[in-house]
């Protein structure tokens, strides 16, 4: 073992298998219900009150499905994580490989992982809430995200 690869204290990698999230849910909840009461105060023709209320139910639910229940073809209920920066993701019934990309938030109380999918043009984003994994698990995870390689050669 060299000198480089000894100095890290955590494994090479981390799998954490993502659960629903009452914080998410409530979060949402809160968002799409103060976005419902701004609306409502907003002077415009009732037939654009209905549409773009519609519109806010909607995409909350669908963020809800996503996000907070960790359901459906965007919602990542399992990863995996090495310290160079590969990642695999299991979306729905599917399961992605790519890349951690720069400008990951990590925080103890949220983490956002901006990733890559091999062959995707575009980076995508998916947020972990300490609620949604194991503690230890999610520790690691925080960890190869801020100071593993992928980091470093960023």
């Amino acid at each position: 073992m060299d000198a480089a690869s000894g100095s890290f204290k955590y494994s090479d990698a981390v799998e954490l298998r993502l659960f629903p999230s009452r914080i998410a849910a409530m979060g949402l909840l809160l968002a799409g219900g103060g976005t419902l009461a701004v609306l409502y105060r907003l002077p415009l023709a009732s037939v654009w009150h209905w549409t773009a209320a519609a519109a806010v139910v909607a995409l909350a639910g669908e963020a809800l499905v996503a996000v907070a229940a960790r359901r459906g073809p965007r919602g990542v209920s399992w990863l995996r994580l090495d310290r160079w920066g590969a990642l695999s993701v299991r979306c729905g019934r599917q399961i992605r490989s790519g890349i951690v990309r720069p400008r990951c938030f990590v925080a103890p109380w949220l983490t956002i992982v901006r990733w890559r999918p091999e062959g995707a043009w575009f980076d995508r984003t998916f947020v972990v809430l300490p609620d949604m994994a194991d503690a230890d698990a999610f520790r690691q995870a925080r960890v190869l995200l801020k100071w593993g390689e992928a980091v470093k050669s960023s």
